[in-house]
């Protein structure tokens, strides 16, 4: 977008120029009159051509003033992008933080539970030994 309107700038730059070269030409075609007809004929070819050029010359203008407004629409969604990435940015930082603590409390549930099985698991032992025992004697 940049690179077509610094184009478009060149270009406006470069009809400008030549708009004005042309007009230097009408002035020394009108400053030096030999033959009348030819020179009307020259002065309305040169004429015509300053008027192509400023309507090129309009066109341009106009061009560089839909790239503005579409740079500008382009900046509002880089704005509005910006700023969802900053609000999921938080919210994921706050899902982590939930998880973590999640994680903990789960961690400290699934140690507990597992003394608790453990234990029993020792109980059991220790009973299926008594039972065998018993029996033994």
């Amino acid at each position: 977008i940049f690179t077509a309107y610094e184009s478009l700038k060149a270009k406006i730059k470069e009809s400008m120029f030549i708009i004005e070269q042309k007009s230097k030409e009408i002035e020394n075609v009108q400053n030096g009159v030999k033959n009348p007809t030819d020179n009307y004929i020259q002065i309305e070819e040169l004429k015509r051509e300053i008027s192509e050029l400023t309507a090129s010359v309009c066109q341009k203008e106009s061009d560089i003033a839909t790239l503005k407004e579409l740079i500008e629409r382009k900046e509002d969604v880089i704005i509005e992008n910006n700023a969802k990435i900053e609000k999921n940015s938080k919210e994921n930082s706050q899902l982590q933080a939930v998880h973590a603590d999640k994680t903990k409390e789960l961690d400290k549930i699934i140690t507990e539970k597992q003394d608790i099985i453990n234990n029993l698991k020792e109980k059991i032992e220790n009973d299926q030994t008594k039972i065998y025992n018993a029996k033994s004697e």
